[in-house]
């Protein structure tokens, strides 16, 4: 749960917003400037395995007991990559 903390409160620095505050190890969020489908796309090509739930519509992510910060970090990193090539600050 440390990791899914981590993995939320820094997607709300970045801009993000959380559709699901849940007391499982699952992240669910979007971006107001981005279409989800788009991010997930991106995202994809990108190499990272996400789901898209449907209702609502948003990332999912499920935070496994082997991923680690450094995963969230360079999981973070593409989406202020992703943000910064479309022209969202």
């Amino acid at each position: 749960m440390v990791n899914t903390k981590f993995l939320a409160d820094n997607l709300i620095k970045e801009g993000f917003k959380l559709t699901l505050r849940s007391e499982l190890n699952v992240v669910s969020f979007t971006h107001p400037k981005i279409q989800t489908d788009q991010l997930a796309k991106i995202l994809e090509d990108k190499g990272w395995m996400i789901s898209v739930s449907k209702c609502p519509k948003a990332i999912r992510i499920i935070l496994m007991p082997h991923i680690k910060q450094n995963h969230l970090l360079d999981f973070l990193s593409c989406l202020c990559e992703i943000k910064n090539a479309l022209g969202i600050i």
